[in-house]
Formats: C-alpha cells, sequence, structure tokens
C-alpha cells in the first residue's frame, strides 16, 4: 500500500508540475515586457501552480490609433490547482477582451470579466464564489515625458513613485472583487486616470506580501511596505528586487508561505 500511494503521489505531483509548465507558458515573457518597461517581476507561487498571475499586452487602439500598453496583475481565488484553473480561465478573457475585442476601458474590462466568470461557473444557481482580485492598467503616451495611465482596481489599489514630489502615492480601486454570486448592488467599477513622468514607478503586486505572517502570527502589512519602498526607491531595480525578497524572507522567519506572491515594479523606458 505505500508503494502504491508513493506511485499515486509521483503520479500527481509530475501532473501538477507539467501544469506548471503550461501556465508558466501562459505568462508574458519578460523580453516582451523590457522592450517597453524598465521592470521588476517577483513571482513566487505558494504550491507548483499559482492562483496568482500577471499579463501584459502592447497593442495598437483600432479606433484611436494610439499605442496603448496593459499590465494587469490578479489575485484569483485560492491557490494551487483550484487558483490556476482560476488564472487559467482569467488570461483567457483577458486576451479575448483587450486583443481581439480591441477594450479599452480597464472598468469596462472588469465588468465584463465578473459576466464571463460568473455565466462560465453558472454562479447565479450555484452560488459559487470563486473569482478574483486585480487591478488593470493601460499606459498611453500623451507626449515626450509625459504617460496617461488609466487603471481600476478590484479590491486593489494603485501604488507608483511620483519622481518630481519624491512620495509613494497610493489611489485606491474599487473595494470589491469580481466574480462570486451578489444578490445585492454593490458598488460599481469606474476608470481613474492620471498622468505620470517617465521617471516614476507603477507597482502592482497581489495581497501575498501583505497578509505574509512572521513567527509570532503578525501580518507584514501594507504600511511596512509602502515604507520599505520608500527606502529601496532610488535603488536600481535588481538591488530592490533583492532588497524586497530578503526583508520578507526575513519576516517570513520558519513560518510557512501563507499565499501566492506576485510583484511588479514598472517604469517607461525613454
Amino acid at each position: 500500500q505505500n508503494i502504491l500511494l508513493k506511485q499515486r503521489n509521483d503520479f500527481i505531483e509530475a501532473s501538477i508540475r507539467y501544469a506548471k509548465t503550461i501556465q508558466s507558458a501562459s505568462l508574458p515573457l519578460q523580453s516582451e515586457i523590457s522592450k517597453y518597461f524598465e521592470n521588476l517581476i517577483i513571482y513566487l507561487p505558494k504550491d507548483i501552480v499559482s492562483g496568482d498571475f500577471y499579463f501584459f499586452s502592447d497593442r495598437k487602439n483600432i479606433k484611436t490609433g494610439k499605442n496603448e500598453l496593459f499590465f494587469v496583475v490578479s489575485d484569483c481565488t485560492g491557490h494551487g490547482v483550484p487558483g490556476a484553473f482560476m488564472s487559467m480561465i482569467g488570461i483567457r478573457l483577458l486576451n479575448k477582451y483587450i486583443n481581439e475585442f480591441n477594450l479599452s476601458s480597464p472598468a469596462e474590462i472588469l465588468k465584463r470579466l465578473e459576466t464571463d466568470i460568473q455565466n462560465a461557473l453558472k454562479q447565479d444557481s450555484s452560488h459559487n464564489k470563486d473569482g478574483m482580485d486585480l487591478i488593470i492598467c493601460k499606459f498611453t503616451e500623451n507626449n515626450e515625458n509625459k504617460i496617461q495611465l488609466t487603471f481600476e482596481g478590484a479590491k486593489r489599489d494603485l501604488f507608483y513613485f511620483d519622481n518630481e514630489k519624491n512620495e509613494i502615492i497610493r489611489i485606491k480601486g474599487t473595494v470589491r472583487s469580481i466574480g462570486g454570486y451578489h444578490p445585492y448592488n454593490e458598488q460599481s467599477f469606474n476608470d481613474k486616470t492620471i498622468e505620470i513622468s517617465k521617471n516614476d514607478i507603477v507597482y502592482l503586486f497581489s495581497d501575498g506580501i501583505i497578509d505574509q505572517n512572521n513567527e509570532d502570527r503578525k501580518r507584514f502589512g501594507t504600511n511596512k511596505l509602502i515604507e520599505l519602498l520608500k527606502n529601496i526607491v532610488t535603488k536600481n531595480f535588481d538591488e530592490q528586487k533583492d532588497l524586497i525578497l530578503n526583508t520578507i524572507k526575513q519576516w517570513q522567519g520558519n513560518s510557512p508561505q501563507r499565499d501566492d506572491i506576485t510583484f511588479v515594479a514598472l517604469k517607461i523606458k525613454n
């Protein structure tokens, strides 16, 4: 029985590891992102596969003729295999909305995403609550030095370093997830637009870092992450990445990783 159990476990693990290969192939290539952004990407699944994902698309809007860059960071319900299934649904739908349907509004994309997830999982009748928290950013060049950033977050906020003001600014998204069964009206999604310079840095992340506990079961928290970013923001991205990883490792100590971790920093290339 022990031999059979080991064989079965080995087979399951091999299958999940192959699923990781498929999931990894669905993520954008860093070489594509690096054409437009100086970037820092930390992607640490809690298990072999992840319920987090990030998405990138560069495309020309067929209506306006403008080049647009989309970047999404998403945290799906759960982690491991269930979360990975949700992430694949999310990636497929984002590809459809942005690259096939040419949708340009992050808020509209979130609304479509929620409707399609609810329909795919029959959430009106099954009362299934699976969904995702995510932020969708659209970058459009205004002039030589300024970028128009349009975004909306479903239970995710935008953080960016304003180089001119020398401070990290937080703009809140909408305080609700997408997906799940909603018998009552909830806050609707609306686009938020700001102007940033090419020297500013945009930070996008799932809640994996801020929810990570230490050995005393204390969360790392948003405030501590903001303080960390303030202390390292002037360093290059390789140094920032090492400092973030080392800080989380020291905070975590011998505690297990609680959730999938995704952290992205973006700076438009001049």
